[in-house]
C-alpha cells in the first residue's frame, strides 16, 4: 500500500486516515489468524473445531468466508470449556480416569489458579485460542 505523503496528504487526508483503517483491519485479522492457527495445531482441539478452523481458513477472501466464519464461531461456542465446567470434570471420578491421578490434580491446582485470576476458559491451547475468538466475536464478524 502506497503511503500519501506531502501535498497530496494536505489535500486527501481521508485517504490517510482510510489506509490506517485499512491496516488496523488487517492487524485485527491477523490476530483470529493466529489463534486460529493455534487451535488448528493444538493436541488439545477436537476434531470437529478442527475442521471448522479449517474450513475458515480456506475460506478467508471468498464469497463462503462469512457463512465459515459463523459455523467456526458456533463450534467455538459448542466446544470451548468454561474454567468451571474443567474444575467439575477433574473434581469428579472422571478426572482421574481421563488423565491418570497425578495429572488430574497438577490439571485441578492450575485450573483453580486460573480461575482465581478471573480467567474464564479451559487451561488447554485449544481453549485458550478459541475463548479468545469468543471474547471478540463481534468484531471477528464485523472484520468480514
Amino acid at each position: 500500500m502506497e503511503e500519501i505523503a506531502g501535498p497530496k496528504a494536505l489535500i486527501f487526508p481521508e485517504l490517510q486516515e482510510m489506509q490506517l483503517f485499512s491496516l488496523l483491519a488487517d492487524m485485527e485479522k491477523q490476530f483470529f489468524i493466529d489463534r486460529t492457527e493455534t487451535i488448528i495445531r493444538a493436541a488439545s482441539t477436537c476434531p470437529e473445531l478442527k475442521s471448522a478452523a479449517e474450513a475458515w481458513m480456506a475460506s478467508i477472501g471468498s464469497e463462503n468466508e462469512r457463512a465459515m466464519a459463523e459455523a467456526y464461531i458456533a463450534e467455538l461456542e459448542e466446544d470451548v470449556t468454561p474454567i468451571e465446567k474443567l474444575i467439575e470434570l477433574l473434581e469428579s471420578e472422571k478426572g482421574p480416569q481421563l488423565f491418570g491421578e497425578l495429572q488430574a490434580k497438577r490439571m485441578l491446582k492450575k485450573a483453580h489458579d486460573v480461575d482465581d485470576l478471573g480467567m474464564k476458559y479451559c487451561i488447554c491451547a485449544s481453549c485458550n485460542a478459541g475463548g479468545a475468538i469468543l471474547d471478540n466475536k463481534e468484531k471477528f464478524l464485523e472484520l468480514i
